[in-house]
């Protein structure tokens, strides 16, 4: 019984002159009522089309067995793959039939993500921003480990967070201003206004203070020069 508390899905096409088919990813959040559920996923309708530009899943995990905790937990599940092309909004259904709905997200995301492919060959400067973590939460599995009064077994809940890091990447010719131009543009003031962006809205809070920050560097540095800031993240797993 799973029910589906959060959707959103990104188009991760990358620009140029072959597009990449693998071109969609998807993520999904849900409660589950006890603990013990494992390999959580998400399986596209075959066959079902309500609307063409209507995309529609099923958010399933294998059921526990054994002795289990009564107790809600959150739990996980994405899709990568190929996306129809009318597709525009993804739908995912949890046990009771319940849906939540999530616009496809296009080509600003897409271009963020591009940008670890595209800058990969020409980079002369890279540099850590900030620094922060989120979506903290349990993965619904129990970890045992003999650690109890005696050496009995103990169950541990096995937890995970998102880190991410906001990174500055330059590309261009050479690297003789890029130190100079980067410590100029990088007052307190906008170093602040990146940190406190990133940290309360992701890659959209920073959009204003950004956008100023990697202008002032490719001024600084001239047309032959491109500034990019992108969100490079990871989960890290631990139990309690």
């Amino acid at each position: 019984m799973i029910h589906v508390t959060s959707v959103k899905a990104l188009n991760i096409g990358f620009p140029g002159p072959i597009s990449i088919p693998l071109n969609i990813f998807i993520a999904a959040t849900g409660i589950v009522p006890t603990s013990g559920w494992t390999n959580p996923r998400l399986l596209p309708r075959v066959g079902s089309k309500v609307q063409p530009e209507l995309w529609e899943f099923d958010m399933v995990a294998d059921q526990p067995s054994g002795i289990v905790l009564d107790v809600e937990l959150p739990i996980a599940a994405s899709f990568i793959g190929f996306a129809p092309p009318e597709a525009k909004v993804v739908r995912v259904h949890g046990s009771k039939n319940e849906f939540v709905d999530a616009d496809l997200i296009g080509d600003a995301s897409r271009k963020l993500v591009a940008g670890l492919a595209d800058f990969a060959a020409n980079i002369i400067y890279q540099r850590e921003i900030a620094r922060y973590e989120d979506s903290i939460q349990p993965t619904g599995t129990l970890i045992w480990k003999n650690d109890g009064p005696f050496g009995a077994p103990m169950p541990h809940a096995e937890m995970k967070k998102l880190e991410h890091k906001l990174t500055l990447k330059v590309e261009g010719p050479n690297n003789d201003k890029v130190d100079s131009c980067v410590n100029e543009a990088a007052t307190a003031a906008v170093l602040t206004g990146l940190v406190v962006g990133f940290t309360t809205g992701g890659m959209a809070g920073v959009s204003a203070a950004g956008a100023a920050f990697t202008e002032s560097i490719e001024r600084c540095l001239g047309e032959s020069f491109s500034v990019t800031l992108y969100d490079n993240s990871h989960w890290v797993y631990w139990t309690t």
